[in-house]
């Protein structure tokens, strides 16, 4: 009776979220040019339609798998692109339910739904759910000890969007070294096949969104520049931007992520119960505010492993990730009241930006408290299998 009750509720939210996909598809004009809602239609038009080799013809911010996705969505009207694109992530939304469902639980596919409900209105429209959707069933493939291929796909996420790069650590707390190996082989494969398309452009188009050299004033650093300076904010790579992040600046921060990562894998290893939840949403959420741009978008990554984290026991991770989510989606509405600095917008922002610290430090606390005082995970031939599937 329970299964059929979870089976229920997860179609259940699976239609809402189809009927306000095609709730917003039918409020879409029919060029949105310009629209909130579908503004990054245009973008991706202009990505796929513009003639020449992309990186070396005409500059482009997205990864080889979404340029390729981008590739073969129809580009005829920035309309029909934005009801491809609404299409293709409500597939991929889909996908991270199954993943989380058949992976771990479905427990896990409801969590999800109902910890990323607060992003579906704007979400669809966007191609971070393609990237999202690869790294889940990556991982969901490892839990179910396909390593192997578990980890090609997540190599394949990483070209799809670079943020998966920080769930290593969930991998290295497991031991699971033969993922860990194909994770490796298939992104250094692609990243020498990438350069010798493009040279070094097509990464540092990626990495700098196109050259951009300002903080996105939704960043860790941004959010502080746009409350307590008078720097002027300029519209560079399609984000606002406010002040300069200097390279010095960049490196220690990154410097600063792999510092992070690293306590994040000796933590998870001692730890007596698995942890992928709680390592991948500190890893995420680090990512999110040590980057020189943060969209509201972004959010998304970080909703599977809050769901994970609540099966796994770990639930005031999840709590404040649900906070996290909860804050970002007012800021969708006030584009306009941040870059005049109002207030009320500002401080919005800058309680989303806390919250998402105050997810570091519980996380962090967390797998400090929960370590076992001896003893490793064990490898992947032993891993125990997922449970209520």
């Amino acid at each position: 009776m329970r299964h059929k009750t979870e089976w229920a509720l997860l179609g259940g939210l699976v239609a809402l979220r189809l009927g306000m996909l095609i709730f917003m598809l039918g409020r879409l004009p029919d060029e949105p040019s310009g629209h909130w809602l579908a503004n990054d239609a245009v973008r991706y038009m202009a990505i796929a339609a513009t003639p020449g080799a992309p990186y070396l013809d005409h500059e482009v911010e997205v990864p080889p798998v979404e340029l390729f996705l981008l590739e073969i969505l129809p580009s005829g009207s920035s309309a029909g692109m934005a009801e491809a694109v609404g299409w293709t992530q409500i597939a991929c939304d889909i996908v991270i339910v199954v993943a989380l469902s058949l992976g771990w639980d479905r427990r896990a596919g409801i969590a999800y739904l109902l910890v990323s409900m607060p992003l579906v209105p704007f979400v669809y429209f966007r191609l971070d759910l393609l990237s999202v959707a690869l790294a889940v069933s990556g991982m969901a493939l490892i839990a179910r000890r396909a390593s192997v291929t578990g980890g090609a796909i997540l190599g394949v996420a990483v070209m799809a969007k670079l943020w998966p790069v920080v769930l290593a650590p969930a991998l290295f707390a497991k031991r699971s070294w033969s993922a860990l190996i194909a994770w490796t082989a298939v992104t250094v494969a692609a990243m020498v096949a990438w350069i010798g398309w493009t040279g070094a452009e097509g990464p540092r188009q990626v990495t700098s969104f196109r050259g951009a050299s300002g903080w996105q004033i939704e960043s860790g650093v941004g959010a502080i520049l746009l409350r307590f300076s008078r720097l002027p904010i300029v519209w560079e790579g399609d984000a606002n931007r406010v002040g300069t992040a200097a390279w010095p600046t960049r490196v220690g921060l990154g410097l600063l992520l792999l510092a992070g990562l690293a306590v994040l894998a000796f933590l998870g290893r001692r730890r007596t119960a698995d942890s992928t939840g709680v390592v991948g949403l500190a890893g995420v959420a680090l990512l999110l505010l040590l980057a020189p741009i943060m969209s509201w978008q972004y959010l998304i990554w970080l909703t599977p492993w809050a769901a994970l984290a609540w099966i796994e026991g770990d639930r005031e991770a999840t709590w404040v990730a649900l906070a996290c989510v909860a804050l970002t989606t007012p800021l969708v509405y006030l584009g306009v009241e941040l870059t005049e600095r109002q207030v009320a917008a500002t401080t919005i922002l800058l309680g989303r930006n806390l919250a998402l610290i105050s997810l570091v430090v519980v996380c962090f606390v967390t797998l400090a408290g929960r370590s076992r005082i001896s003893g490793d995970w064990e490898t992947d031939r032993d891993e125990s299998q997922p449970t209520g599937v």
